[in-house]
């Protein structure tokens, strides 16, 4: 449809309405005592004040499901988004709401090498990390972060709150509310209702509904994750903000698809150093000598590592060989995926251990000793070993900053929208990345490889290993900062008059609900 008939259309709509309100207006029989009023219109496509998150003297609290050290994306993602909030706004508007491990098991099990005694503690290393990592001295001072009770559930690998976060707000303190993940927030929900803001924005991270469904009794899970997932996402949110178009349906009325993430400013900076190197060369840079591909990401076969095999078993059948890969990241997973890529007979610590027990006399000798067994049939797939070196967990940017890596390759479809590809795009570098839904934000930059077959990822593979990628203009750099994912949050958590309006009629055909 052209631009003049939406707006032909858009006109039409905005007289029937008029006409039809002064009629009602003007039929007093059918108005309520009382209710009776004058009709006044401003601009339908003005934005309504509540939802206007620009102006001047609002206060925000950001919550989320997640808190640093655990470097994962609802940790790191809101905490910047709160910084960038409270820039060049006055101490105490924006308050970040984050979970405290009240179990020091579970302060053990997820920020190993720290320790944190009191929620204080922890809120000393997060300014900290703020400060030296984000670069953003003024608003590690400025941000107010609230801590709530929590604990973590191994089963699903995630936190969940064990008290009434909405009671720990004060009442005059409610103005906006973003919920990061609004319905992990609500599944076990404890009291309280974040209607008691004026204006409550969901941001929806993950895509719960698949991982339910890769696991055991999916087709039992998904739906019922998504079911659950709709109502509490549709019951306390008045604008969902969606990272793609991958998630499931919540509101159609009240969604919206925009990815309002951004990237550290040392990722963007690594970035246009790349770009001022290859305008001094010339425009024209070879590739390093022996550059690696490498992945970074947690150690699940969830996170697309089941897939990376598969790829490279079809790349060594089109070129002979396997491409060399190193993987930066820890998780669950990590000795089965380390068995399935190396083969078996990895766990040296384990061997040594063993026949120091046997020359003790500690254990006895059986039939099997010597012989390991494979763990997963990934192992059997798996005939030769592939060359892969697993780094640990790393900080992407200090492990992969410089010219070492210039090809990125993340095969997961099971991201909403991934940081870590973004954080590679951010420094210039080639992503090597499926054609999916989830990847859409990225198909614009140039360095953006996507594949929708395995012949299509071995071309393309080849194509990065051997070419420098393309310097990266400043309007696309913008495009990865927070500055930016700021405005655009802003942007999409607007609504027009007239979308209220027609919420208000559609909750009034709906019995209030």
């Amino acid at each position: 449809m052209s631009q003049n008939a939406n707006q032909n259309m858009e006109r039409r709509r905005r007289k029937r309405d008029r006409i039809r309100d002064l009629v009602l207006a003007g039929m007093r029989g059918l108005v309520p005592r009382g209710r009776a009023r004058s009709v006044r219109y401003v601009d339908d496509d003005e934005v309504s004040p509540d939802s206007d998150l620009g102006r001047p003297g609002r206060t925000f609290h950001v919550v989320t499901t997640a808190a640093l050290p655990w470097m994962t994306g609802t940790a790191v993602n809101p905490l910047l988004r709160a910084a960038y909030l409270a820039r060049g706004r006055p101490a105490g508007d924006v308050t970040l709401v984050v979970p405290w491990l009240a179990e020091e098991a579970d302060r053990r099990t997820l920020y190993a090498g720290y320790r944190f005694d009191a929620p204080a503690d922890q809120e000393a290393h997060v300014r900290e990390w703020l400060r030296e990592k984000a670069g953003m001295p003024a608003e590690a001072a400025s941000l107010n972060i609230l801590w709530y009770g929590a604990r973590y559930h191994p089963v699903h690998m995630s936190i969940f709150s064990v008290c009434d976060i909405c009671s720990l707000i004060p009442e005059d303190g409610a103005d906006v509310c973003v919920l990061e993940e609004p319905e992990h927030l609500n599944w076990f929900r404890r009291k309280g209702n974040y209607k008691r803001f004026r204006f409550t924005v969901g941001i929806v991270h993950t895509n719960y509904r698949a991982y339910a469904g890769a696991q055991s009794g999916g087709f039992v899970r998904a739906p019922i994750i998504a079911g659950a997932s709709l109502l509490v996402v549709r019951a306390y949110c008045d604008r969902v903000i969606k990272l793609s178009p991958v998630l499931q349906k919540f509101s159609p009325e009240k969604e919206v698809v925009c990815n309002v993430h951004g990237v550290r400013e040392e990722f963007v900076a690594e970035g246009r150093r790349r770009a001022g190197a290859t305008e001094e060369d010339g425009g024209d840079v070879a590739p390093v000598e022996g550059t690696r591909a490498y992945f970074v990401g947690k150690m699940l076969w969830t996170k697309g590592l089941d897939k990376m095999m598969h790829l490279q078993h079809f790349y060594r059948k089109v070129t002979g060989k396997y491409f060399d890969l190193d993987v930066i990241g820890d998780g669950p997973d990590l000795e089965e995926i380390k068995r399935a890529y190396l083969g078996r007979s990895t766990n040296k610590k384990e061997e040594e251990a063993q026949a120091k027990e046997l020359a003790e006399g500690t254990k006895h000798p059986n039939l099997f000793d010597g012989f390991d067994l494979p763990k997963t049939i990934r192992e059997l797939v798996c005939k030769a070993p592939i060359p892969t070196r697993f780094l640990g967990r790393k900080d992407h940017f200090e492990a992969t900053a410089g010219d070492k890596y210039t090809v990125f390759i993340n095969p997961s479809v099971t991201e909403v929208l991934c940081t870590t590809t973004a954080e590679a795009l951010a420094m210039g570098k080639f992503a090597v990345i499926p054609a999916h839904p989830s990847n859409s934000f990225f198909a614009e930059f140039p360095n953006c490889l996507p594949y929708a077959s395995d012949v299509e990822f071995a071309a393309a593979l080849g194509w990065a290993l051997g070419h420098d990628p393309e310097p990266l203009s400043e309007e696309l750099a913008r495009a990865f900062t927070w500055e930016a994912a700021t405005e655009r949050f802003v942007v999409s958590a607007a609504v027009t008059v007239r979308q209220e309006r027609a919420r208000a009629r559609a909750r009034a055909r709906a019995g209030g609900r």
